[in-house]
């Protein structure tokens, strides 16, 4: 994009080195007296005078026009000049009366011409050869010759045909040529191997039958006749007598074959296939499994298939891996755990059954202890809350996107128990059941477990362990408060101390039950620091922080202040550097006066126009004082026209 002048260039007698003037194809629109342009079109420069464009002296167009206006046509000449396109001169001569033609271009006729002083053809005819008899001194052998030569041009000689001219005699013959093994011609028939009868050749009997009889012997290779051996088949010549012989049979061609006896028995043509091959083949098929063991016996022709020592039996000593009992199974003696510890015991409900550690720390601590919840929540779930009847039936219904519901890294199965204790709305927290998973078509649905639904349930004091989760696997939560109505009274949980596990968060370690800060990252340096038991904020004096009464702040130095609580550079003092814009323009002033209170000539003034695209111009800039522009035009600019950004 050209840079755009809104003011004149005073180059002060300096020169203007390799400059180049304004390539256009057409002169350009709405010019003023004293603007030029080069054209591309003519390559010629021109220069508007105040009401035209006129090239300018010396231009190729004017030497083009000096020499057409100065070239004439003379005697016979005529000249033209193209003054629009080329500028070229042409010199043509000028057409006399003669027909353009060819004269005297055939045998019989001769041409007669007619010439002017200036060298001129001014007329131009021909006319008939003709040559008396006594000039002629042999008319006949002339004319055998001009016939022998017209027909020795048309008659060629072909195979077989000879043309001959005897110019002695004046006679032209035309014979056909012997006929060879090389060339087509008249021929002769023997009479003792052929038979010609008014133009018929026939071949003479005897001498088919010398030709079938000759030697006393039919061999291929003398008289054409092969016979080939195909697929399992050999042929042998030898002499006058052919051998016909079978091959043997392979895996690839098909032959005579012998069966092997260990397989095969042979009896008056017929083959059956050995049992005893058959029981091969088939043990080395049959592959023992996973808990299988394989014996075959090859002399009785015998496979056994055995369950091996990895598949639990009913009788015999046995020890058991990764084995899961399933439901209905009964203990028919006491249970010895080894000194070993049974894990992920569910809380009891009958007197009869085992309590796991949360149940009876729950009862030391006067819980009311509910069954483990799978996983818990960490935030608000973006759900739709539904009472159902004062808490029976009650649900939470997924109100986002469709999709599986997931918390704390975790994806609860179907019918599992969910502890929601984040909610902001805190009457919709409790312990749920996953009832409808979710997928991307359908909402998931939590409904109140059936022992954590009514206002008996929720008296205060009710626990539950967490079993998995990113962060709250195996932590105890107990319930702060009683509620009295279901769906309106505040349902908070707290973690439980006694009975679950606390975790250090982000930035925090747990050694024992004690929290401590961790000022160490992971990476870098430390920004805080333990003294004295307290965490402060470790301080670089050197790059401009202090600590004072008010707490950390930066150190202002030379030409910084502080004003109403922000840092500021002191301009007063000629530090930092300010930047001011202002729109000018109003359709008629050419000059305008910017103020810009800086109290300093030493800023940068740019000028650019103020709608797309925002061009860069150059105007003239006075620094008129130390608080004020003024900013010049050529032409008046229109309203706010240009912007003017000043920066010092």
């Amino acid at each position: 994009m050209a840079r755009l002048f809104v003011t004149g260039i005073n180059l002060n007698k300096n020169e203007l080195q390799n400059a180049r003037i304004q390539n256009l194809s057409a002169a350009p629109s709405s010019p003023v007296a004293g603007q030029i342009y080069f054209d591309t079109t003519t390559n010629v420069l021109y220069f508007y005078n105040g009401t035209a464009w006129v090239p300018a002296s010396g231009s190729t167009e004017v030497i083009q026009d000096i020499i057409g206006s100065s070239l004439i046509g003379g005697t016979g000449l005529t000249a033209t000049y193209d003054d629009a396109v080329t500028g070229n001169t042409t010199i043509d001569l000028d057409n006399t009366a003669v027909t353009a033609g060819n004269y005297g271009t055939t045998a019989a006729k001769t041409a007669s011409f007619t010439v002017d002083a200036q060298g001129r053809l001014t007329a131009a005819n021909e006319q008939n050869i003709q040559i008396a008899t006594s000039q002629v001194t042999d008319l006949a052998e002339f004319i055998d010759d001009t016939v022998a030569d017209a027909v020795t041009g048309l008659v060629k000689e072909g195979e077989g045909i000879d043309v001959t001219y005897d110019d002695a005699g004046g006679t032209l013959t035309i014979a056909g040529e012997d006929a060879s093994t090389t060339n087509k011609g008249i021929a002769s028939f023997n009479a003792d191997d052929f038979n010609v009868t008014t133009g018929a050749v026939e071949l003479e009997d005897t001498v088919v039958k010398s030709v079938t009889t000759d030697s006393g012997a039919l061999t291929p290779s003398s008289h054409g006749i092969s016979i080939l051996g195909g697929e399992g088949v050999d042929v042998t010549h030898a002499g006058a007598s052919i051998t016909v012989a079978a091959e043997d049979a392979t895996s690839s061609n098909k032959g005579i074959a012998s069966f092997d006896g260990t397989d095969f028995t042979v009896t008056s043509g017929a083959v059956t296939l050995n049992v005893d091959r058959i029981e091969d083949v088939a043990a080395n098929l049959i592959v023992a499994g996973t808990g299988l063991d394989k014996n075959y016996n090859d002399g009785a022709g015998t496979l056994t298939i055995d369950i091996d020592s990895t598949v639990t039996t009913n009788d015999g000593a046995q020890t058991l891996t990764n084995k899961t009992l399933g439901s209905g199974t009964t203990l028919s003696a006491d249970l010895n755990a080894n000194s070993n510890k049974i894990t992920n015991l569910a809380a009891p409900t009958n007197a009869g059954d085992a309590a796991n550690k949360a149940y009876v720390d729950g009862v030391a601590e006067g819980l009311h202890i509910h069954a483990a919840s799978y996983a818990a929540t960490t935030a608000n779930l973006n759900a739709t809350y539904s009472n159902g009847t004062s808490g029976v039936g009650a649900t939470l219904t997924n109100a986002g996107t469709q999709a599986a519901f997931t918390t704390d890294g975790v994806s609860p199965a179907i019918n599992a128990r969910i502890l929601v204790k984040s909610q902001t709305n805190t009457f919709e927290n409790g312990i749920y059941t996953l009832t409808t998973v979710g997928t991307v078509s359908t909402n998931w649905v939590l409904t109140r477990a059936t022992d954590f639904d009514t206002a008996l349930e929720m008296a205060g004091g009710d626990f539950t362990f967490v079993d998995a989760g990113t962060t709250l696997a195996n932590t105890g939560w107990v319930m702060v408060d009683e509620v009295t109505t279901v769906g309106t009274d505040p349902v908070v949980f707290q973690q439980f101390s006694g009975a679950g596990v606390f975790l250090a968060g982000d930035g925090l370690t747990l050694t024992g039950s004690t929290f401590s800060v961790d000022v160490t990252p992971t990476s870098g340096n430390a920004s805080l620091t333990n003294t004295g038991g307290a965490v402060e904020v470790k301080v670089n004096t050197n790059d401009g922080l202090e600590v004072t009464a008010s707490g950390l702040g930066i150190n202002n130095g030379t030409g910084l202040t502080f004003s109403g609580g922000a840092l500021v550079f002191d301009t007063a003092n000629g530090y930092g550097t300010r930047k001011l814009a202002f729109a000018v323009g109003d359709g008629s002033a050419t000059s305008y006066t910017v103020n810009h209170a800086l109290a300093t000539r030493d800023v940068s003034v740019q000028v650019y126009e103020n709608a797309s695209p925002y061009a860069q111009v150059e105007a003239d800039v006075e620094h008129t004082d130390s608080n004020n522009l003024t900013i010049k035009f050529a032409v008046a600019p229109t309203s706010n026209q240009y912007r003017v950004v000043v920066v010092g």
